[in-house]
């Protein structure tokens, strides 16, 4: 029963309530972990892509995809990318580290 009595302090009162607050914050952490990257501008991805050797194959509604004759990739159409997709996308295209 001590072990529960510091929960109070957060305004849980049962452990359903206990439950649903460590969910929410474990989420908002997650959430948090995926946006801390800096995003990385559309047009210097794609720059990128060019001198690698990789053209534009077709624009899309949501992205356009980009081929180097052999494979294909789908990029975004947002104007800023996530770091870390931008990254990953550049690793599939063959970019080294």
């Amino acid at each position: 029963m001590a072990a529960d009595a510091g929960w109070h302090l957060f305004g849980a009162h049962s452990r359903r309530e206990r439950k649903r607050t460590v969910d929410t914050h474990d989420l908002a952490v997650a959430h948090r972990y995926v946006y801390d990257a800096r995003p990385v501008k559309r047009r210097e991805l794609e720059r990128q892509l060019r001198s690698l050797g990789w053209t534009l194959l077709r624009h899309g509604s949501r992205h356009d995809v980009w081929s180097d004759g052999e494979r294909q990739e789908p990029v975004p159409r947002h104007a800023e990318i996530n770091e870390k997709l931008a990254a990953a996308i550049l690793s599939r295209a063959g970019k080294k580290a």
